[in-house]
């Protein structure tokens, strides 16, 4: 098994900045998280981003479910 952590723009002092943070801003940040969809049902993502009735903030893509 493997794990891949990627990241885009952020540093690694970011990183933990953010996950010291994540704790504080825990009520916070479950508000962001507008739907979770199980990795056999990724393939429609993107038509459930692009629909405005779905309201869609923060999609995750759960690679265990």
């Amino acid at each position: 098994e493997q794990t891949i952590i990627g990241s885009r723009v952020y540093t690694l002092r970011e990183f933990g900045q953010g996950a010291a943070l994540a704790p504080v801003l825990a009520k916070d940040l479950e508000k962001v998280v507008s739907h979770i969809v199980p990795l056999s049902e990724a393939g429609g993502v993107f038509d459930l981003i692009k629909d405005p009735a779905n309201k869609a903030m923060k999609v995750l893509i759960d690679c265990e479910a």
